[in-house]
């Protein structure tokens, strides 16, 4: 079933309708071949991870498999140019690890580097060669960005010195280049991008911004966009790109706050923000930003009550994979393609 809105067209990938019980609260990702990952709560009982490639929906994953090391699927799954995936899981024994799924390999259950009190949350970001970025709090409480490279495990940033704790999720790319929001001791919040080296700061609070979005993203160029509200008031997305900054969206006094953007190499700018006296929305364009999807919107003969799309949600083809609610109980995986 197809939904033509706002030059931009809706497909419907999965719904509760079927054997899903509950698609919340992860997200759904998207690769560069339209292939859509999602995590749901089964009305059998138990979780599982799932592919669609818009006309058939494969199960990856139980955790009601036999021998199955997984009590629960926690996160979103983040899939590569293959369909291998990499998500959050609650192991039989209580443990959280990072999972990842692979063709040849089979489902492969990863502890964290340091004992982990909890892996997450949100989920991990992986490219194509299958290096993955995650967040992780450890026993003593400490909390740790890293990378899964190379069948071992690199502490990116570790919460302690100037850095407090982290927001969002780190973003890697096809370089194992990566991207992550830190509080900071001092007070500000800090965007850093780190690729065989110190990690640089391209962006913090202070003369220019009074707050950062949580949700940056990082292109396979080495371009950062971010929402940012200004220290003089209004909002704005924001790329940078090496050692330039452009302003891609002014949004001034029409939105309240910026959650995330959503970019691709190919230029597109998607972002998810809440107007001024609106509900929270998925926006699309810089000159002119056009409403594609939001709360309160109408959908399908009934109300979005939530929706939900992160970092992952975007392809080069300028794809779009959203998690949807109505109030009338329906729930919904959407891949969108622009009409024109």
């Amino acid at each position: 079933m197809d939904l033509e809105s706002r030059n931009w067209t809706w497909t419907v990938l999965a719904t509760n309708a079927d054997h899903f019980s509950d698609f919340s609260p992860y997200v759904p990702s998207i690769n560069d071949e339209g292939r859509v990952a999602f995590q749901a709560a089964l009305e059998a009982g138990g979780t599982g991870v799932f592919v669609s490639n818009g006309r058939d929906v494969m199960a990856v994953a139980l955790s009601t498999d036999p021998g199955s090391p997984v009590e629960r699927f926690a996160s979103h799954p983040d899939l590569d140019a293959r369909a291998s995936l990499s998500i959050y899981a609650t192991l039989q024994g209580g443990e959280a690890a990072l999972v990842l799924i692979d063709a040849e390999r089979g489902l492969q259950a990863i502890r964290p580097l340091a004992p982990a009190e909890s892996i997450g949350p949100l989920g991990p970001t992986m490219n194509d060669r299958q290096e993955v970025a995650v967040r992780a709090v450890g026993r003593s409480g400490q909390a740790f960005t890293q990378i899964w490279r190379r069948d071992t495990w690199e502490t990116i940033a570790a919460a302690g010195g100037s850095i407090a704790g982290f927001e969002g999720l780190p973003v890697i790319n096809q370089r194992g280049a990566i991207v992550y929001r830190a509080n900071l001791t001092d007070g500000q919040q800090g965007l850093f991008l780190q690729h065989d080296g110190e990690p640089r700061r391209i962006a913090a609070t202070g003369p220019a911004f009074s707050e950062l979005g949580r949700f940056p993203i990082l292109n396979d160029l080495g371009q950062v966009a971010f929402a940012a509200r200004q220290a003089s008031g209004g909002w704005g997305i924001y790329l940078q790109d090496h050692d330039e900054r452009h302003c891609l969206v002014n949004a001034g006094s029409q939105f309240e706050s910026l959650r995330g953007v959503l970019i691709n190499n190919a230029g597109l700018v998607a972002f998810y923000g809440t107007p001024v006296g609106g509900q929270l929305g998925i926006y699309a364009g810089s000159d002119e930003p056009q409403r594609l999807l939001g709360r309160g919107d109408s959908l399908f003969g009934a109300t979005v009550t939530d929706f939900a799309l992160n970092p992952v949600s975007v392809n080069e083809h300028g794809q779009l994979a959203v998690r949807v609610a109505l109030n009338d109980g329906r729930q919904f995986i959407l891949r969108g393609d622009r009409a024109d």
